[in-house]
């Protein structure tokens, strides 16, 4: 198994996806319904949005699993935020990078994967949109452009969660993005019994821009 390198911009990266608030919370209908509909359309067992932390994969939604986390270093996921096409394996087993990889030789024993890079607002790859069946096969050009639709749907639905947790004005975190940003820094903390603080400033005036 070949495991996937960090990306060029991986502090930035993770930088952005814990600002985004997107780690913690939780499944949520607008993303579910988007694999029901990839599972039903490409009549696929498995329609996952996936988002890439420091060390484990992050189960935004799930069509065809119960799963929320994956160890980074097996997901398949984890190579796909190093490139900006998508990456299709037609046979896990066929693939130097995946044959021997525990998803593919144990349960859910994956071996067809295509997964398409998501973007943040700010242009951060933070996860992808991917298909897995338990069976080799071929996947189209049609078939292509599909999964970019609905990667380009998801990167729409962040760029409605942005808007809500940030400030018009200032582009600075309102008092919903710095909640959100604070249970993620509590949440971790606590996880690796580490010690945190956290800050408030409040300016006294803005003055709208002309």
């Amino acid at each position: 198994m070949k495991l996937a390198g960090l990306h060029p911009d991986e502090q930035r990266r993770l930088q952005s996806l814990r600002s985004s608030g997107l780690l913690n919370s939780g499944k949520e209908e607008r993303f579910d319904r988007l694999t029901r509909l990839a599972r039903s359309l490409y009549n696929l067992p498995v329609a996952s949005i996936s988002l890439v932390g420091e060390d484990l994969l992050h189960i935004k939604s799930c069509a065809g699993l119960d799963v929320d986390t994956v160890p980074r270093d097996i997901s398949f996921c984890a190579h796909t935020i190093l490139q900006t096409d998508p990456l299709i394996v037609n046979d896990m087993q066929q693939d130097e990078r995946f044959h021997d990889n525990p998803l593919v030789i144990e349960a859910p024993f994956i071996r067809f994967y295509a997964g398409y890079p998501v973007q943040l607002p700010d242009g951060a790859t933070v996860g992808s949109f991917c298909l897995m069946d338990h069976q080799p096969r071929s996947f189209s050009a049609h078939e292509m452009q599909i999964l970019s639709d609905l990667a380009a749907i998801v990167e729409d639905e962040f760029k409605v969660l942005d808007a809500a947790t940030s400030d018009e004005l200032t582009g600075l975190f309102n008092r919903r993005g710095f909640l959100t940003l604070a249970e993620y820094a509590l949440l971790t903390a606590q996880r690796r019994h580490e010690p945190v603080s956290l800050g408030v400033c409040r300016p006294r005036s803005l003055q709208a821009h002309q």
